[in-house]
Parts: C-alpha cells; sequence; structure tokens
C-alpha cells in the first residue's frame, strides 16, 4: 500500500480529479484549512479551481501539515523536486506505476516488449495516476452528481470530455432501471 507523499498524492487525485504535475507543485498556502477549501490553477488549460476538500483528503492533509517542517512550502515536497527538475510528471508517472504493480493491479512493463526502446510505441496502461480523473468522474456522476458540477469539479473543458471520462456502474444502471413503471402492472402490455 502506498505510504506517505505517495498516499496523499493517490488520495489528492482519487478526491479531486487534478493531474499529477498539477498535485505534485501544490503549497500549503493553496490549503484553507478552516473551509476546507483547496485553490490551484491547473498547467494544461490555465483552469482556476477551488475545489472542497472531502472528509478522506482533509484528514491526511491536516496530519500530513502537522508533520511537516513549519517552513514548508510544498505539501509533497519530493514530487515537486521531480517536477520541477525535470519539468516532466514521467518520473513519477513512472513511480506510480510501479506502486500499481507492487499493489496487483498493473502488469510490469518492459520497453523491450515491442523491441522498439524507449522512443517506440508501447502498450498505454489501464491503470495511470490520469485513471483517477476517470475514476472521480464516474464515482460522482454514478452517485446522481449532475453532469455540470461533476464537470466543473474535475475542470474538463466540454461536455464532451466529462463524458469520456465517465464509465457507468451496473448499480446505477440498476438504480435508473427500477424507476421505470411497470407496465405490465399497470395494465398497458398484454402476455401472450
Amino acid at each position: 500500500m502506498a505510504k506517505g507523499e505517495w498516499k496523499g498524492l493517490i488520495l489528492a487525485g482519487l478526491y479531486t480529479g487534478q493531474r499529477l504535475g498539477d498535485l505534485a507543485r501544490l503549497r500549503w498556502d493553496a490549503v484553507d484549512f478552516e473551509r476546507a477549501i483547496l485553490t490551484l490553477t491547473t498547467r494544461k488549460t490555465i483552469r482556476r479551481q477551488i475545489l472542497p476538500i472531502p472528509s478522506g483528503l482533509l484528514g491526511w492533509l491536516k496530519a500530513a501539515h502537522r508533520a511537516s517542517p513549519a517552513n514548508a512550502a510544498e505539501i509533497f515536497p519530493q514530487a515537486n523536486e521531480k517536477v520541477r527538475v525535470k519539468e516532466r510528471v514521467g518520473l513519477l508517472s513512472n513511480q506510480f506505476h510501479r506502486l500499481m504493480v507492487e499493489a496487483g493491479v498493473a502488469e510490469p512493463r518492459s520497453h523491450q516488449k515491442l523491441k522498439a526502446g524507449r522512443k517506440g510505441p508501447r502498450e498505454v496502461s489501464q491503470v495511470s495516476f490520469h485513471s483517477l480523473r476517470h475514476t472521480v468522474t464516474s464515482l460522482l456522476k454514478n452517485a446522481g452528481g449532475s453532469p455540470a458540477i461533476v464537470q466543473e469539479f474535475v475542470g474538463h473543458e466540454s461536455k464532451a470530455v466529462s463524458q469520456n471520462y465517465t464509465h457507468i456502474d451496473t448499480a446505477a444502471l440498476r438504480k435508473a432501471a427500477a424507476l421505470l413503471p411497470d407496465l405490465a402492472e399497470m395494465g398497458l402490455t398484454e402476455q401472450s
């Protein structure tokens, strides 16, 4: 199981739907503990997000804040260092993938698999940090969150993008099916 910064990054990804690079760059001044609000500006879309912090993440943030040095600026200093030095999130993405392999939810990958090396094409993993954006989108919509609110929460630029991130589960479909009237009981259908 993930520990330390990685536990916090995964919780932040799951509870906010934000990208790994944006979360790695988060600073403590972005967190308003009193109002349980997180404020950030995404690098990809330059979109300012003001998000409520769900209790599952808030508890981790409070504990991490208490444990961090008084002059600490970054919430995730090790991840921030990797992103700041390389200006790429790839190192963190690879670390996340290794964590998922250790947890048994992803297969190890090898650059030799396609005999193409690092520059050639490789299979895209279904388990990546970015899949947490799909997860939070789907969880919110499956719980009955309105598409417009979910789109704003995750920071999708359009309904079409938000829809691509939505994966409706069977329980939500059953709930929807239960809303339909029983036409047989109403005498509106004939039985043969």
